[in-house]
């Protein structure tokens, strides 16, 4: 009887670990007023954003294992700007690229090395009129 009680206990807490490690990302802030389509994967999140004149911010935190990231953002805009900040678990600000009308319409780079850990990913929109996407995902050894 013992056993069974135990063996249950291990399945429930084995589940909860691997329901943890593909969970949804959370946003820490949404104020953005346009819509952001996540992808539900923390080990490499990715998204596409969507504006009509909308402004705010959409942040998240990553679990980053290693000392930097690739980083790539992309966008269709006849108006506005969007901004691409990624900052380490000490604050220190590893990535900043802004994308606006006019200028190039795409993005790819590797962040500054930072400290392994809860990274900060924040995409910054000013009166942003299209449709884009990013991506962010751990750098190779």
């Amino acid at each position: 009887m013992k056993k069974n009680v135990l063996f249950n206990v291990l399945v429930v807490l084995l589940s909860v670990l691997v329901l943890q490690s593909c969970s949804s990302i959370v946003p820490l802030e949404n104020s953005f007023n346009g819509s952001i389509n996540m992808e539900p994967n923390k080990r490499s999140p990715s998204g596409e954003f969507r504006g009509n004149n909308s402004s705010g911010i959409y942040s998240f935190e990553w679990n980053n294992t290693r000392n930097h990231a690739n980083a790539d953002i992309d966008i269709t805009v006849t108006k506005g700007t969007v901004q691409l900040i990624i900052n380490d678990p000490k604050g220190v600000e590893v990535f900043n690229t802004e994308l606006t009308t006019g200028s190039i319409d795409s993005f790819s780079g590797i962040t500054n090395s930072g400290a392994p850990g809860e990274w900060l990913i924040k995409l910054v929109f000013n009166e942003f009129n299209g449709e884009g996407s990013f991506s962010v995902e751990r750098g190779k050894d």
